[in-house]
């Protein structure tokens, strides 16, 4: 299967991946900063290459994004890490999108 992201979602990729990890997740004592990590260099990669992968791949990034959904407490956010947090939402749902099996 062969997919071609919107000019719209590649600008929300491309967002992410231009903005810097919210200093929050370095001092909140959870892995979250590693998730952050696997949407930046490989989430990411894989939608603007419009890459295909393997189904233990997806199964892979969908468990470590609801370890991060539990793991994450958005009372303590300032203003940029909550927009960093919607904007790693978005970048879920489009990944979703395109490869759900």
């Amino acid at each position: 299967m062969k997919f071609v992201i919107s000019k719209h979602e590649r600008e929300i990729i491309e967002r992410f991946k231009l903005s810097k990890y919210p200093s929050i997740y370095k001092t909140d004592r959870t892995d979250n900063i590693l998730f952050l990590e696997l949407v930046d260099f490989d989430v990411c990669s894989y939608l603007l290459k419009e890459r295909m992968i393997n189904n233990d791949q997806y199964e892979h990034i969908l468990n470590e994004y609801q370890t991060y959904l539990m793991n994450v407490n958005t009372d303590h956010f300032d203003e940029y890490a909550l927009n960093h947090y919607k904007n790693i939402v978005q970048i879920m749902d489009i990944f979703k999108k395109y490869y759900d099996n």
